[in-house]
């Protein structure tokens, strides 16, 4: 039954596959300017990304940085002897030398190459996720499209994906325990997948949509991480720098 309602699934991997060089996020990292992150492993949780049409899975790897490690290895712990405010200024130090991130983290992504960092099709919200089509939808500001309004687009996808998938679970199964009674040999081929006649096992029911606010908070994100552009492109026309002391000449 789980076989209808699968999705796909989009691993992120920019240093795995596709080899690109991202230096540590940290601003206090000793590592050497030719020194980049390595590859640790996969990460162990799976995000589920909200779509136009249906929800899907993305899966990364994680990134290390052996010289951050380092310094949170080489960390030595006070002694009995000294005072709390030692003890808590020492756990506070200790835990903002982070030196393992996940490959979507808004650190890594930033640190990508433009051309890079497009390939990943979502933006995370905290524990949610929106698929970058659903966010664009936000941009037409000019026929009035409101959260609401995208929310309401959204859900009008995942109901009729949701009632493709469950009608189509709904008449194989149907159609199936019909050939075995009537020793038909046309949908014989997936009774292995089902249980016995009389076993009926309901559909799954459908995810819920985040919130219209997380959509807008998806937006907002997206438009932050736009602003160097948009920075360059006011400051610029066809390539040249303005000059910025008030004589509005080009240079």
């Amino acid at each position: 039954m789980l076989s209808f309602f699968t999705t796909r699934v989009f691993v992120w991997r920019p240093v795995g596959v596709m080899k690109a060089k991202v230096v540590c996020p940290n601003a206090n990292c000793p590592a050497p300017p030719n020194s980049f992150l390595i590859k640790q492993g996969f990460g162990s949780c799976a995000r589920q990304v909200c779509g136009l049409q249906n929800y899907y899975t993305v899966l990364t790897e994680r990134l290390k940085c052996c010289h951050c490690k380092g310094i949170r290895d080489a960390t030595v712990e006070p002694d009995s002897s000294d005072s709390e405010d030692e003890d808590e200024d020492h756990d506070k130090q200790s835990n903002k030398q982070q030196y393992i991130w996940h490959a979507y983290s808004p650190k890594i992504l930033m640190n990508l190459a433009p051309a890079i960092r497009a390939m990943f099709p979502a933006i995370l919200c905290g524990k949610r996720a929106i698929d970058k089509n659903v966010v664009t939808l936000l941009h037409d500001r000019l026929n009035a499209v409101s959260m609401a309004k995208v929310q309401r687009l959204v859900k009008q996808g995942h109901d009729e994906w949701y009632a493709e998938r469950r009608a189509l679970y709904q008449t194989l199964l149907y159609q199936a325990h019909t050939a075995s009674s009537t020793h038909s040999v046309a949908q014989q081929g997936i009774l292995s997948l089902i249980k016995t006649s009389g076993n009926y096992t309901p559909p799954l029911p459908p995810t819920p949509l985040p919130s219209a606010r997380v959509i807008r908070r998806a937006h907002l994100i997206m438009e932050m991480e736009k602003m160097p552009i948009y920075r360059a492109s006011i400051l610029s026309v066809t390539g040249e720098i303005l000059c910025i002391d008030g004589t509005r000449q080009v240079c």
